[in-house]
Parts: C-alpha cells; sequence; structure tokens
C-alpha cells in the first residue's frame, strides 16, 4: 500500500540519491517553504523548468519501477 507520506519520502530520498537537482528545486516539488524568507521573496520563477524536468524524471523512474 502506498501512502501519501511514504510516497512524499520516496520521492525525496529518490531526488536526494539518484539525481543532480539542487535541493531547493527538491523542495519546492514537495511544496516545501524555504528557510530563508529573503531568498524566498527573489525567487518568483519557482524554477519551473528544472521542476519540469525533475517531474518528468520521477514518473520515468514510477513508471520503470512500480508497473
Amino acid at each position: 500500500m502506498i501512502t501519501t507520506h511514504g510516497f512524499h519520502s520516496t520521492f525525496r530520498d529518490w531526488s536526494a540519491d539518484k539525481t543532480d537537482y539542487s535541493r531547493e528545486v527538491c523542495e519546492h516539488v514537495l511544496a516545501h517553504k524555504l528557510p530563508d524568507e529573503v531568498e524566498a521573496s527573489y525567487l518568483r520563477g519557482g524554477y519551473l523548468e528544472k521542476r519540469k524536468g525533475l517531474m518528468a524524471d520521477w514518473t520515468e523512474f514510477c513508471c520503470t519501477h512500480f508497473n
């Protein structure tokens, strides 16, 4: 059985261990707030293109390993 928490945790582990995406991009995908509010206020683009790539890679991983 897959739970929401477990799926988030799996994503976080996978993104940290198996990809070269920055921690900030991975946390942004999980909708976690950046600890530095000043940095967050200047980060309006939200890494959109990098998040798209990360989610495409995650889709590939899930479709390959969980089907």
